[in-house]
């Protein structure tokens, strides 16, 4: 059984850029601001109903500063929440996105250095 294969059992969605096969990443969904990161490859969703202030757990996650960890949130703004992200994300230009109307936004957040600090973009929002 080749690589693709075994993962593509497992049920995990990112396309393999070595063979070209679609290889599914699980989505897990939240019920609350807390993503408790794991040692795999997640999307994470969450569909705000009040305000939410998010943290990221690294209880299930052993980060180092020799290799980066990246996860993607997806934001299903159906009625505008505010959200408030940890103080260790970093914006670019230090401006925090726009999520103030309804759509699916999607966010990546990558760490370098361990987890001191997460680098965050917003990819875009769609209706």
């Amino acid at each position: 059984m080749a690589l693709s294969d075994t993962i593509s059992a497992l049920g995990t969605s990112i396309i393999n850029l070595v063979d070209g096969k679609t290889i599914y990443q699980p989505i897990t969904t939240l019920s609350n601001g807390t993503v408790a990161l794991e040692n795999k490859p997640t999307i994470y969703k969450i569909t705000p109903s009040a305000a939410t202030t998010f943290t990221f757990s690294t209880t299930n996650l052993t980060l180092s500063s020799s290799r980066s960890y990246t996860f993607e949130l997806c934001v299903d703004m159906s009625t505008v929440q505010t959200l408030t992200f940890p103080a260790s994300v970093k914006w670019q230009d230090d401006e925090t996105p726009d999520l103030s109307e309804t759509g699916t936004y999607f966010l990546v957040f990558r760490t370098i250095d361990g987890g001191t600090n997460w680098f965050g973009n917003l990819q875009g929002r769609w209706n």
